[in-house]
């Protein structure tokens, strides 16, 4: 996307892609986007959620039957809808991504129904959302950033993790 940009302005434009974290975790990220530091940004709905209230909605499980439903719903005017809600916030929404299914890991057990969930210490994005979810599935929510999770393992602060949701968003 960089070489098309640089290419079709002829050097006028430019991108420069901050990787691992560099600028700092994902929230932290949002707030020097929404405060102009930040150009362009990627983004998790349950993070922007705590933003951007819309964004909630496409953060709770189940949600959508299929990817071609999930694609159907956002490439419409539900998801036109939902971008337009950026604005007053400070932001501007250009585009949806799926980022995947909505799993659970863990080193404890195997989780094949909901009893498995109880007691299990799991992380979750730093999202009030994505803890009440958790929570009401049984197991205890630890917020922490993506770049912690290791560390969380490691330290025996967390038993397993909740990745993310079933879609993101482009700011």
């Amino acid at each position: 996307m960089g070489r098309l940009i640089e290419e079709k302005t002829g050097g006028r434009l430019q991108i420069r892609v901050f990787h691992s974290r560099q600028l700092g975790e994902e929230k932290e990220t949002i707030e020097q986007t929404r405060a102009g530091a930040i150009d362009l940004n990627r983004t998790n709905v349950a993070l922007i959620g705590t933003f951007v209230p819309a964004m909630n909605v496409l953060a709770m499980p189940f949600l959508f039957r299929s990817i071609e439903h999930l694609q159907k719903v956002l490439d419409g005017p539900i998801g036109d809808e939902i971008l337009g809600s950026f604005e007053p916030y400070g932001f501007v929404g250009l585009a949806f991504y799926d980022s995947g299914a909505r799993s659970i890991y863990n080193r404890v057990r195997p989780i094949r129904t909901i009893a498995d969930m109880k007691g299990l210490r799991l992380r979750v994005q730093q999202s009030e959302l994505m803890s009440d979810m958790i929570r009401a599935l049984g197991a205890v929510p630890i917020e922490l950033p993506y770049g912690q999770v290791r560390t969380g393992f490691a330290t025996k602060l967390i038993d397993g993790a909740e990745p993310g949701g079933r879609c993101d968003n482009r700011q």
